[in-house]
């Protein structure tokens, strides 16, 4: 059910434009004896400037108008009187009750990504999933030692006004900072682990348990030292209230202390890992092997990365490869198998996954290549492959790859592209490399109107499925 939001009152306007001229199929007195009351209708079909409306007796109206639903949607409409001018009534809705989407297109109504992260992340692991929580778990990074970006922020606006000054001062940035200023200043001096702990190094931007050896006395070691660093730093101000000082020593404690305990959810599923084993006896001969999708030259790549996982390609392309195999494989996924093997007799394909690391937003991926019959003579398919992900510094961003007899097209759009402008030269080298022409072009991605960027999945949910009938 639909009730109506204050943010739908545009809506309600356009519906009460809806208008039963005399003549309608339905006897003008019925309709009169309903005036004032709801009514239950069924919405038949869409016509031009109209719609043809099914009353609970049978019989059916016409109403000029337009509504932003489709044919078969339950509707709860208020008859009202006509306005001064007018001669027909008015239909007024309450309530609209879609029909429910077919079974074989929910991963195009609800995102796969979180029942896939779901299940992935259920106790005990489910015994056809242990291929992908095995890659999940070599894949995970640790936990943060400091929250990032945005959510430091949000913990420094906690702060009374006298701690954020004082703080400030400590920083070096003064006691009248604004509170991105205080974020960066600290992020700096808490993820210098060099100075914190020799040996010890940190992937761009946090610490990151990963780095150290994943060891838990490691990270309550650097964190201390963390500490004892703030508390001398502090110390150098004595024009801070001591008052001022202990609070705040006691405030990085905290924060550090909490960051290390902190887990991206779809990594707590790595935990249960080890035992996880195949039935042999559920769904033999569909299941995959339990190491099935750790490739030698994934572990090469790790082994000689001592950094975030997310970023060698070698675990980006496991993870995906990993995640669409399961996601279309009937025997580990029934749900959502379905979906895109109609989608393969389409030559298209649309996937949602969620991401191993911490703040990523899921992945959605789009795929299609061109039909046989529009081929060019030599019979090479154009393939075309459309990303859609948010990024940390760059936001929202879309990445287009086309490959063909002209070569490679790459095409990126995203919200900071002066981001990438720098690196784009070394990007078309490197992609030149697999020795066919490249067009790289890069491009500012903004948003519509309703002052949001459209996700992947809404602009894939359109025309039905040809297979579909």
């Amino acid at each position: 059910m639909d009730p109506l939001s204050p943010q739908s009152a545009n809506l309600v306007t356009a519906v009460q434009a809806l208008l039963v001229r005399q003549g309608a199929a339905m006897e003008g007195s019925s309709l009169l004896a309903l005036l004032g009351q709801d009514v239950e209708v069924l919405l038949q079909t869409l016509a031009p400037g109209g719609v043809k409306l099914q009353f609970p007796s049978g019989q059916t109206v016409t109403a000029q108008g337009e509504l932003p639903y489709p044919e078969g949607t339950q509707l709860r409409v208020r008859i009202l009187p006509p306005v001064t001018g007018e001669t027909g009534l008015r239909l007024q809705l309450q309530e609209a009750r879609p029909p429910a989407p077919p079974a074989l297109l929910l991963p195009l109504i609800q995102s796969e990504a979180a029942t896939l992260a779901a299940r992935l992340t259920q106790e005990p692991p489910l015994p056809e999933l242990a291929p992908l929580v095995r890659l999940l778990a070599l894949l995970a990074d640790g936990p943060r030692s400091l929250p990032a970006g945005e959510q430091l922020q949000a913990v420094l606006q906690e702060l009374p006004g006298n701690l954020l000054s004082s703080l400030g001062r400590t920083l070096g940035t003064g006691g009248l900072a604004t509170i991105q200023e205080l974020a960066t200043s600290l992020q700096a001096f808490l993820q210098d682990p060099q100075k914190a702990m020799p040996g010890l190094s940190a992937e761009a931007g946090l610490l990151d348990a990963a780095l150290l050896g994943a060891k838990g006395e490691s990270r309550d070691a650097l964190a201390q030292q963390q500490v004892l660093r703030f508390q001398a730093l502090i110390a150098q101000h004595p024009e801070i209230p001591a008052g001022d000082r202990d609070a705040l020593v006691t405030w990085i404690r905290t924060l550090l202390q909490k960051g290390a305990e902190e887990t991206p959810p779809i990594a707590k599923a790595a935990t249960a890992i080890p035992g996880a084993r195949t039935d042999p006896g559920a769904r033999s001969g569909s299941a995959l092997a339990a190491d099935s999708l750790i490739l030698p030259k994934l572990m090469t790549a790790l082994q000689s990365h001592p950094g975030s996982k997310a970023e060698l390609p070698e675990s980006w392309e496991a993870w995906i490869r990993g995640s669409l195999t399961t996601l279309a494989n009937p025997a580990i996924s029934p749900r959502e198998a379905p979906f895109h093997a109609l989608q393969a007799k389409e030559g298209t394909a649309f996937f949602e996954i969620p991401l191993p690391w911490a703040q990523a937003s899921p992945l959605q991926i789009w795929v299609e290549s061109d039909p046989p019959e529009e081929r060019g003579r030599g019979g090479d398919a154009t393939q075309r492959v459309l990303l859609g992900l948010k990024f940390s510094q760059l936001g929202e961003t879309r990445l287009g790859m086309a490959q063909g007899s002209f070569g490679l097209q790459i095409r990126i759009w995203t919200e900071h592209p002066e981001a990438l402008e720098r690196e784009k030269e070394s990007m078309k080298m490197e992609l030149e490399d697999l020795g066919k022409p490249v067009d790289l072009r890069i491009y500012s991605l903004t948003q519509g109107p309703d002052g949001t960027i459209p996700s992947l999945r809404s602009l894939v949910v359109g025309p039905t499925l040809r297979a579909l009938g």
